[in-house]
């Protein structure tokens, strides 16, 4: 397959590549309190279900998004921005080719689950066109959270 690559000022969005591992797991670590692991990623790009995507600059990844489908549905299983570019277009620009990739694999929605307190990835979701559609009690850990449930129809 092809590379699909779309520019995004100076950021160019393309399909991760097992290069890019180090330097995403190092911005899943920064972020998340419970991080995948580079074997994790590794197994998931290795999947033929699977969309992987960064947003980098001059070779530094700044963003990256995971979805695993299926025949109907995506599930945006992990989405992370390093903190000094957010505000900046990058997750949106992950987001929405990742929406395009899941649509022209006959996709009909995505599916997601975010932190009921994390308002700033939840307006960026809303903005995108994704609704609540449930809450999963005590969903994440470290801390104990509810996930609110989000779906995007294609």
């Amino acid at each position: 397959m092809a590379e699909k690559t779309e520019k995004q000022g100076k950021k160019m969005i393309r399909r991760m590549r097992l290069e890019d591992l180090k330097q995403v797991v190092i911005l899943e670590q920064q972020i998340f309190s419970r991080p995948w692991s580079e074997q994790s990623f590794l197994s998931a790009l290795k999947q033929q279900d699977t969309i992987y995507l960064v947003a980098e600059e001059n070779g530094v990844v700044q963003g990256y998004l995971g979805i695993w489908c299926t025949a109907e549905d995506g599930d945006l299983c992990n989405m992370a921005v390093a903190q000094n570019v957010r505000c900046s277009g990058v997750a949106s620009g992950l987001l929405l080719q990742g929406m395009d990739s899941c649509r022209k694999q006959g996709m009909q929605r995505i599916l997601l689950e975010v932190r009921e307190s994390n308002l700033p990835a939840r307006k960026l979701y809303e903005q995108h066109g994704f609704q609540s559609i449930g809450v999963r009690k005590q969903y994440y850990s470290d801390p104990l959270e509810d996930a609110l449930m989000m779906e995007r129809l294609l």
